[in-house]
């Protein structure tokens, strides 16, 4: 059975997949419709790469360092903006890790985005300078997953999910980023973020607040097989 292929929204008028550059700005939903946060992924040729969003968690960043040192957390232009954020005791980086493979010689997933279907907040008379962003158009009882890959390879990966290679980087003369979308059932990925939230009110009981209302929270934590993942979903009390 060939896979049904998801659709993307291009900015231009070239829709051909993958695309090449430096910079690839994606989102899930339509040019006309609500739509999820808007992300970057950047890479460079020293081989660092970087995914950060570009409108309500500008303060977060993920960062791939070719040497090694993996990490998610707030960025210094956001501290130093918001000093509040962390007590001063805190570190502004709260997830490091090292990839367990070498990425010079095998494929690894390094990170991963979730965003639910229901999640789509950012209406268009809201997505002032949104410029170049791809949209991934949602489907109904499907999760969109966002991979970021590293592979020494010049190609398109190849993989049976329902989904696409969106973007290819080169990182030196032997490997490149890909960014792969695929599409999962919705009911796994939401059980996998409600399994986050407990971490979430522990934190907010600890310091004595009460989570606002309808606010969306910016959740982070592991899937089975290790891959770290990021996701933003409104906060419920259910």
């Amino acid at each position: 059975m060939v896979p049904k292929p998801i659709y993307v929204h291009t900015p231009t008028t070239d829709s051909s997949l993958p695309s090449r550059g430096k910079e690839y700005r994606f989102a899930v939903g339509t040019p006309d419709g609500p739509s999820s946060n808007s992300w970057k992924l950047t890479s460079r040729r020293t081989g660092d790469i970087y995914l950060a969003c570009r409108d309500n968690f500008k303060e977060i960043k993920i960062s791939l360092h070719a040497s090694g040192r993996w990490r998610i957390g707030f960025t210094t232009e956001a501290l130093s903006r918001r000093p509040d954020i962390l007590t001063p005791s805190s570190d502004r980086v709260w997830d490091k890790w090292t990839p367990e493979k070498d990425s010079t010689k095998e494929l690894v997933v390094a990170y991963q985005l979730l965003i639910l279907p229901d999640e789509l907040h950012v209406t268009p008379d809201s997505r002032i300078g949104w410029k170049k962003v791809h949209y991934l158009e949602p489907e109904q009882g499907k999760a969109a997953v966002f991979s970021v890959c590293i592979t020494p390879s010049k190609d398109p990966l190849n993989f049976e999910l329902q989904g696409a290679v969106l973007h290819i980087a080169d990182l030196d003369s032997l490997r490149t980023v890909q960014l792969v979308a695929h599409l999962e059932p919705e009911a796994s990925i939401r059980a996998l973020l409600h399994g986050a939230l407990p971490r979430v009110n522990e934190i907010f009981d600890a310091k004595g607040l009460t989570m606002p209302a309808n606010a969306i929270l910016a959740l982070s934590g592991y899937r089975l097989d290790g891959i770290r993942w990021f996701s933003a979903m409104r906060y419920s009390e259910d």
